[in-house]
């Protein structure tokens, strides 16, 4: 008798099932904050260097005496903002090691409480990368690693570490200790993530499960229709494969994005 038949016997989407897919898609709907999060949680602010000796100082005006102080310490850049790393001191203009930022969007980032600014700014681009390059790591460890151990094992396993990881993030006492954090909340949640689909996935029917493939396969579709007539099979092959692989590279090295812009202005002038 064939798979489907036996589940048309015993009810293909019946109370159990519907129980199991809430289940198994609930935790995913939290899952899915961790990329966009780091929006927020590493989110940049305006910023300058502190001025030294004035314990309440703060990014924003406070008063006309302040502003003149500001206006003596902080040189400013060729937009009219303040320079946010550097102090002017005996005349001389000196890099800072402490600073305030500006809380009119963000109270507190990870850029804030660690300081990952200036010369550390690369933390704050690292500490996003990390978070996709434990995406990669865990389709190639976690995945396999379910045929061993079983997918509902697999899942609870992830899904525990990965609370512990987001529970530990707040508690984080240094940028490194975040970083590391990041990458296991990415890592652990990518592997929970595939097993609660493919658990899900069983309990699906034919006919759901063949409209899926047909509409994430539409974008792969079009693609080789559009170039069938262009380009011999094994080259079209080939290209999409690295576009797909391309797609994937691209999410790691976005972050870093900004700090290859400053690299070429800073070299042409």
């Amino acid at each position: 008798m064939d798979y489907d038949d036996v589940l048309k016997n015993l009810g293909e989407l019946g109370t159990y099932q519907k129980r199991l897919l809430l289940l198994s898609l609930l935790p995913i709907t939290y899952n899915a904050f961790g990329g966009p999060v780091s929006n927020f949680v590493i989110g940049e602010h305006k910023h300058r260097c502190k001025i030294p000796g004035l314990q309440n100082d703060t990014y924003a005006i406070q008063d006309s005496d302040h502003a003149s102080l500001i206006n003596h310490t902080i040189p400013l850049l060729g937009n009219g903002d303040y320079d946010p790393c550097n102090i002017i001191s005996n005349e001389t203009t000196l890099p800072c090691n402490d600073w305030v930022f500006d809380q009119s969007i963000f109270t507190e980032t990870v850029n804030s409480q660690f300081l990952a600014v200036c010369d550390k700014k690369w933390e704050a681009s690292h500490a996003t990368m990390t978070y996709f390059f434990g995406f990669t790591v865990s389709a190639a460890l976690l995945c396999p690693l379910a045929d061993l151990i079983g997918r509902r094992l697999n899942a609870c396993i992830c899904l525990t570490l990965m609370f512990i990881a987001n529970i530990l993030m707040p508690f984080s006492v240094d940028i490194n200790m975040f970083t590391v954090l990041r990458f296991f909340d990415g890592f652990f949640g990518l592997g929970f993530y595939t097993m609660a689909f493919l658990i899900a996935l069983g309990w699906i029917t034919v006919t759901l499960a063949m409209m899926g493939k047909l509409l994430i396969s539409l974008a792969f579709g079009v693609v080789y229709v559009y170039t069938g007539e262009l380009f011999p099979t094994v080259i079209r092959g080939v290209v999409v494969s690295l576009s797909s692989f391309g797609a994937r590279v691209g999410s790691l090295i976005t972050p870093y994005l900004y700090h290859m812009v400053r690299i070429v202005i800073i070299r042409k002038s």
